[in-house]
């Protein structure tokens, strides 16, 4: 018996000594598998960081001599304008300006004495009111040089700038400006078009004289065939990676599959589901609320601790102090600045000064600036006042079917936490007058009150032109008697304002187009559309500011016009659901104009509302509840180029309407295919 029991324990012993020896075998094989693994992969990553820092700069000298520019005193045109083109990608390294200047403006209205660029890297002096000089460092960074101009008065001026080291300003000898902050002076300062006596898409033109223009510098630009190397070893350095990787990840079969069973499933099943009315809302305020407040402490860490990292001057008035955003709108001064501006030429001018808007706008503006009394301030107030309350009641109806006691509260957290609203309401933007329209036209056609819903839908076409396209449903629905009411309409509330304000509907007329003219100067063409937009074309010239425009929308309007007849041909004739419909509408509109700004994303709330009244459940309910929600919150924690204006929103709002578009139209094609199989299979 004893010797039976040693036996037992001999072979238990050599087993555990067996097990021991194939787990060391195993540890073994994996260790010098995950060496081998991790040795091809640092071989790959070595390659790529090859191919990506291997790119051979070449450094150009460029030398402008004796150009002199004479504007006329009238109108400040003539004398030289274009001075230098440079096509090739650079990098400004050095730069010494010279000349004399004299204006003979007295109202010292914005007259550029030279540019060295169309884009929002460009160096750029102007003069300013009152009697101020003043140079721009892209479109954010006003620096205050001198506060005493005199008309008439000739003036010496000195630029001297090295990259990294500093970038001074001198004014009849004396030095004004010493910039030495590292990061101002790295920045990408373009000089792709240097003109004198101009600048802002030739908007501004000085009224005097520039004498004796001299500029010297250095820059660099990475040739075409050190870019295609350099790429070259890019792709190739992550071929490798991938190939030498793949080949070994036969061994990890069981992980992969794990993953996929289970953590996959897990993240489908809490992600990708099906949602009632009351979750679609619930959820939707849930997001809106905490992007809220994540804004607000994001703006507030970084206005505390970390400003802005650009040049400390850069308000208008010389104002020395940290340049970051206190909020996600624009700088505290420009509050209510759109309908200032409106509300001023009608005060002064009536309906005989260029404008952006349609007549009727201006019976909004009589109307609450009959209310306060003429002030501006009052006027204001009482239009965002009037125009929340009607957004707050247009969302309680549209709750109120989902909830009983509640509706309120969500309605009041959606639309007042949401960034669209709040951006409209701090530059008090008659959009939300539109927005209004719109919102009223869709809830009283669909219940039916199909006259009442002429007048709010021509309201809306009145204001601008856009909303039109909406009366796509009438002719879809062969109420073409209504679309003649409407037309009817436009025509009315157009009309009406000439009556009130008497003016020569010539004059108007050329002020109009005057008014648009300047507008796609600046806007579309220039770089100030891109400040808070989310257009597709907002969002490429982000990333990419020194796209040539005079290539990109030629191509891109004929672009947007076959992209938006798909878009309503889809929406009109192929797609069943309405809030669908509606929204694929509201993205085509806010996605294919070359600009686009913020306050326009209101139109989103419309798809929305029938949204939350969808009864059918789908299971990419959470996925559209989520794509909404994101766009009703401020995105801007990431800056490109060192612009403050040039937020992660843009390409962020950009890339959720292209999203949603897609999911709409894989919903539809899915159900279409299950529809096809269940046909097929009885």
């Amino acid at each position: 018996m004893f010797q039976t029991e040693k036996l037992k324990l001999k072979y238990r012993l050599k087993a555990l000594f067996d097990g021991l020896n194939q787990q060391v075998a195993m540890i073994t094989r994996y260790k010098f598998r995950f060496l081998s693994i991790t040795g091809l992969l640092f071989f790959g990553l070595c390659i790529f960081a090859l191919g990506w820092f291997a790119q051979s700069k070449s450094f150009q000298m460029l030398q402008i001599h004796g150009v002199e520019y004479l504007g006329a005193p009238s109108v400040g045109q003539g004398g030289v304008a274009s001075v230098k083109e440079i096509k090739s990608p650079h990098e400004l390294n050095s730069m010494d300006i010279s000349f004399e200047f004299m204006t003979q403006e007295p109202t010292f209205s914005y007259g550029n004495l030279f540019q060295t660029a169309d884009s929002i890297n460009a160096i750029r002096m102007e003069l300013q009111p009152s009697s101020n000089l003043v140079l721009v460092l892209g479109s954010s960074n006003v620096l205050p040089l001198s506060s005493s101009i005199e008309t008439g008065k000739y003036y010496d001026v000195r630029l001297k700038y090295e990259r990294e080291h500093f970038f001074k300003v001198f004014v009849d000898k004396k030095e004004v400006l010493n910039i030495r902050d590292k990061r101002l002076l790295a920045g990408d300062f373009d000089i792709s078009n240097i003109v004198v006596g101009t600048g802002l898409a030739r908007q501004r033109m000085l009224v005097g004289e520039v004498k004796n223009f001299n500029l010297d510098g250095a820059y660099s630009y990475t040739g075409l065939i050190a870019k295609l190397s350099r790429w070259i070893l890019v792709l190739l350095g992550i071929l490798i990676s991938i190939r030498l990787a793949l080949s070994h990840l036969s061994h990890f079969n069981v992980l992969i599959n794990i993953f996929k069973k289970y953590l996959f499933a897990s993240l489908k099943l809490k992600l990708i589901r099906s949602l009632d009315n009351q979750q679609k809302i619930v959820w939707t305020a849930t997001i809106v609320s905490v992007g809220f407040m994540s804004s607000i402490i994001f703006h507030y860490v970084k206005n505390t601790f970390s400003p802005f990292p650009a040049s400390r001057w850069t308000l208008a008035d010389g104002f020395d102090g940290p340049s970051g955003l206190s909020t996600m709108f624009h700088q505290p001064i420009n509050i209510f600045c759109d309908f200032f501006s409106l509300f001023e030429i009608f005060s002064i001018f009536g309906l005989s000064k260029q404008s952006l808007y349609f007549p009727s706008s201006n019976l909004l503006l009589g109307l609450f600036g009959w209310m306060g009394d003429g002030n501006a301030y009052k006027a204001v107030a009482f239009s965002l006042a009037i125009a929340s309350v009607v957004t707050i009641w247009l969302a309680w109806l549209s709750f109120r079917k989902s909830f009983k006691t509640g509706a309120l509260l969500n309605a009041f957290i959606i639309i007042f936490m949401s960034y669209p609203m709040l951006f409209t309401l701090h530059t008090g933007n008659l959009e939300i007058w539109v927005f209004i329209f719109q919102c009223s036209f869709f809830l009283s056609y669909f219940s039916r009150r199909f006259l009442l819903s002429t007048g709010f839908l021509a309201a809306a076409i009145s204001l601008k032109l856009y909303p039109a396209i909406f009366i796509i449903f009438m002719v879809i629905d062969k109420r073409y008697r209504f679309v003649l009411y409407t037309l009817a309409w436009v025509v009315v509330l157009s009309s009406v304002p000439f009556i009130i304000w008497p003016t020569n509907l010539e004059l108007y007329w050329h002020g109009l187009l005057s008014g648009m003219g300047i507008y796609n100067d600046i806007m579309v063409k220039g770089y100030y559309g891109l400040h808070f937009g989310h257009s597709l074309v907002n969002s490429l010239r982000t990333l990419w500011p020194n796209i040539q425009v005079k290539l990109l929308f030629p191509a891109y309007y004929i672009f947007m016009g076959c992209n938006l007849i798909l878009m309503t041909g889809y929406a009109a004739l192929i797609e069943r659901v309405l809030w669908r419909k509606i929204a694929v509408l509201v993205i085509a509109l806010c996605l294919l104009p070359p600009t686009s700004t913020d306050y326009k994303l209101l139109l989103f709330f419309i798809p929305f509302f029938f949204f939350v009244n969808h009864d059918v459940k789908s299971k990419t309910d959470s996925i559209y509840t989520v794509l909404f929600s994101t766009l009703f919150i401020n995105k801007a924690y990431l800056y490109f180029h060192g612009h403050q204006y040039l937020t992660l929103n843009i390409v962020a709002n950009t890339l959720i309407m292209i999203s949603m578009l897609i999911v709409i139209l894989m919903d539809y094609f899915m159900c279409s295919y299950s529809k096809i199989s269940n046909n097929e299979n009885t």
